[in-house]
């Protein structure tokens, strides 16, 4: 039986995927945003505290499987879930070119479902480390 923070962990996992394949205008804007050096988001009060609630859940999932016995690295959330939007987001931010370089369609199901569990099983092997 899977630990309740495993569970929790790919939970997480899936859904920010999930989130970044069905908005790849997200993806875009985050990145054009970088590319102003988040002068836009440094105008607004409202953004600032967006991930929260995200670092929260986070924190409560480590702390969870410390308590299970399951995570044995003690890890920053926010490095916990820059990992967790490094991979995801890479997959949509550069999907043309590295298709194109690589001849791979990222967008392919069998591809989508390979790439969600090697990023689950990286950050949970990370966890247990």
């Amino acid at each position: 039986m899977l630990k309740r923070a495993f569970r929790e962990t790919r939970t997480l996992i899936s859904t920010t995927f999930d989130h970044d394949e069905a908005n790849p205008d997200f993806v875009r804007l985050v990145s054009i945003e970088n590319i102003h050096r988040a002068a836009h988001m440094m105008r607004s009060e409202a953004i600032r505290d967006l991930n929260v609630s995200v670092i929260e859940t986070i924190a409560g999932i480590l702390e969870r499987g410390q308590a299970e016995g399951v995570f044995t690295r003690r890890a920053d959330p926010i490095d916990v879930h820059m990992l967790i939007s490094a991979f995801c987001f890479f997959r949509v931010s550069n999907r043309h070119t590295f298709g194109m370089i690589f001849r791979r369609d990222l967008s392919e199901e069998e591809t989508m479902t390979r790439h969600k569990g090697m990023i689950a099983d990286a950050v949970i092997n990370y966890l247990k480390a």
